[in-house]
């Protein structure tokens, strides 16, 4: 839960929610993982089920030269804390396979990081093409999957023209192995 204001995110916080049973539980804040953006961005949130930890991904909207931010929080207690991601830019989503504690997070351009939840360490994954969002975990498989919305196939390099863009080209769904390497397309 948050508010959008002139100041970015204002009043952060995560809770646990059934909403089968219309219950949910206390508003535990997160803002002061933000205390040093000039402008707050959220724009991912996933829980692992496993750990009971809820992951949310932010960034800096005034500095995106800068990694993202992850925070996690308990959600048993509220205890909070915050690792720099891979990368820079803003976070286009996160999911979390709860089986390994690995999370994905595909960010703004043509990368993805992969995150060992339980060290706080991550790695960068390039698929090869450019624009990835909504992820998803398959802990049956130990994959994430992603929309790709520029294959690699996007430009095109013609003779006496050089790069073009090639009109045909087609967003993919791109799965990728939890160590970042590329499965399918």
């Amino acid at each position: 839960t948050w508010t959008n204001g002139g100041q970015g995110v204002q009043d952060a916080g995560v809770f646990t929610a059934n909403v089968k049973a219309g219950t949910s539980g206390p508003v535990y804040p997160i803002q002061s993982a933000l205390a040093g953006f000039t402008l707050p961005v959220l724009s991912g949130v996933a829980q692992d089920t496993a750990t009971g930890t809820a992951v949310v991904a932010g960034s800096d909207f005034t500095n995106l030269s800068a990694p993202p931010t992850f925070i996690t929080v308990n959600l048993a207690n509220g205890a909070t804390s915050s690792f720099a991601g891979v990368g820079s830019g803003i976070p286009d989503g996160v999911a979390v396979d709860s089986s390994t504690g690995t999370a994905v997070s595909p960010e703004e351009g043509n990368v993805a990081g992969i995150y060992d939840l339980a060290t706080s360490s991550g790695t960068l994954a390039t698929p090869g093409g450019t624009i990835y969002q909504h992820p998803a975990a398959d802990g049956a498989h130990h994959d994430f999957v992603m929309q790709e919305v520029s294959s690699p196939d996007e430009n095109l390099v013609a003779p006496g023209l050089g790069a073009v863009p090639n009109d045909n080209a087609l967003s993919s769904m791109v799965t990728l192995n939890e160590q970042g390497q590329l499965v399918s397309r």
